[in-house]
């Protein structure tokens, strides 16, 4: 593979970055994010709820290149000086040969905060078919990219266990970036911005523009369409074509609102591990996922698969027999184990012989509304492979598309009237430390103009019942319409 002309002329760092503790600053990292001024190209990934995985929090400042694919038609700009390179390539190839940029071992792991530095962005369904041979029959009528990533000179690093924030700088190549001291005082600049945007009042609630536009929620099915897509699934799992598949419908609304005032509106009602707020400047993505696809840490890898949702209780005699009634669900717990068999399947296409177990079966986890049942998959990776290889081997992942995996994208692509884009791809972050932590991109929105996109879906197997699954997905609809419908009622007041 030929390195990309944009980086052959400049050398591959080896420095270690540089770290600053700040200590713990008065605001928690969503203010600190708004309070930054939300500028195109800087992220969050945002961890929260009372949830074992809700460890840390990063902000990603300071962004140095920015990467975009469509298919294979690819493009660099590097930043701020906006040079642009076009190009036809493998997005898997182009990733890497970016991370190639700071070799294996030049920059260490940090236990302390799990991600230094490195890129921040999205994987779009539709990757999955450079992965395998599709049909491509759904509209793809978003027109975003397949590939949005994003790499940054600093990340701010936010500790949930103690509050504590550390800000590492990358030494970034380019033209008069290899000057020591310039980029000392670069890693000072954003220093200070930070600890002076910490020193103003956090926004007050309703402080961001709410949409004065009517919320007019359209599937782009009819109920009956939707139905006669499970009945038509159904039909597949009888003549053996698969065991189960995701079915999705994709909702619309005409949205004019600040989308971060959603995004703090949604991680009000139901904080979760893996919240993400991207801004790629034409349009946003606002992600609240409780599932993570794939982590890569020290060579392990871990995936966590979620099948089987109820609702929490409004009492805690009606919580605890929710509780029950899912941990007792032979329909859940037969999707779920089929999921963690392909999951495993799917970690053992790369990992070490023998090194594959499921960790967990099923475990029931508990979220602010809803319980999940999540199964838990870990594999070693060999010496020489990294985390794009892992992504090329396991994308997208399993519990979104079905078993087997390959069919079921082909019925998905039959069946649903339009092309995924971000749902059900995976969001996250890769490290220049070879880390990386990616969730399913489900409960997420997508904003465009005054267009306002998410995506709802379920698991149909032989015994589903296609009112029952349609239902579903307006349950996990709930949490989402309830963030419109208070941006709406702030416009109304």
């Amino acid at each position: 593979m030929k390195p990309l002309r944009l980086f052959e002329d400049l050398p591959s760092t080896h420095s270690e970055p540089r770290i600053t503790e700040l200590g713990c600053l008065p605001h928690a990292p969503e203010t600190i994010f708004s309070l930054l001024g939300r500028r195109p190209h800087e992220s969050l990934l945002l961890s929260g709820g009372d949830h074992p995985l809700s460890r840390d929090s990063y902000i990603g400042l300071d962004p140095f290149l920015v990467v975009t694919a469509r298919g294979k038609d690819a493009s660099l700009v590097r930043l701020p000086e906006g040079t642009r390179q076009d190009l036809r390539i493998d997005p898997f190839d182009l990733l890497q040969q970016v991370l190639d940029m700071h070799p294996p071992g030049t920059i260490p792991p940090d236990p302390a905060r799990p991600f230094p530095g490195g890129g921040i962005g999205y994987l779009g369904y539709e990757l999955g078919r450079l992965v395998e041979r599709l049909p491509g029959k759904a509209v793809s009528d978003l027109d975003l990219p397949d590939l949005y990533f994003v790499f940054y000179r600093s990340v701010l690093a936010h500790a949930h266990r103690d509050g504590s924030y550390r800000l590492y700088g990358t030494r970034v190549p380019g033209p008069g970036r290899e000057d020591p001291a310039q980029e000392e005082r670069l890693h000072r600049d954003t220093r200070e911005r930070i600890l002076r945007c910490a020193e103003r009042p956090g926004p007050l609630p309703g402080a961001f523009a709410p949409s004065t536009l009517p919320l007019d929620l359209r599937s782009a099915f009819t109920r009956e369409r939707y139905l006669e897509a499970i009945r038509r699934a159904l039909l597949h799992i009888v003549e053996g074509d698969i065991y189960q598949v995701n079915l999705s419908q994709r909702f619309h609304t005409r949205f004019n609102g600040d989308p971060y005032g959603l995004f703090l509106e949604l991680y009000r009602i139901n904080p979760a591990p893996f919240f993400a707020y991207l801004d790629a400047g034409s349009f946003q993505v606002l992600s609240s996922s409780p599932e993570r696809f794939i982590l890569l840490r020290n060579g392990e890898a871990e995936t966590r698969p979620i099948k089987g949702t109820l609702p929490r209780g409004t009492t805690p005699e009606e919580d605890q027999a929710n509780r029950e009634r899912l941990m007792r669900s032979t329909k859940n717990r037969a999707e779920l184990a089929m999921i963690t068999d392909l999951l495993r399947n799917d970690l053992g296409r790369l990992c070490e012989y023998g090194s594959v177990r499921v960790r967990e079966a099923a475990l029931l986890e508990a979220y602010a509304n809803v319980f999940h049942l999540v199964s838990v998959v870990t594999g070693t990776l060999p010496p020489d492979q990294g985390c794009v290889d892992l992504l090329r081997a396991t994308f997208p992942g399993g519990s979104i598309t079905g078993c087997p995996k390959i069919r079921s994208m082909e019925i998905i692509d039959e069946l649903e009237p339009t092309a995924r884009s971000v749902y059900t791809g995976c969001i996250g972050y890769l490290g220049w430390d070879g880390t990386m932590d990616m969730s399913i991109a489900i409960r997420s929105l997508i904003k465009k103009g005054e267009d306002l996109y998410f995506q709802v879906g379920g698991g149909i197997v032989y015994d589903s019942d296609p009112l029952q699954e349609y239902e579903e997905t307006l349950h996990k609809a709930a949490s989402m319409k309830e963030a419109l419908e208070r941006t709406c009622r702030r416009a109304e007041a």
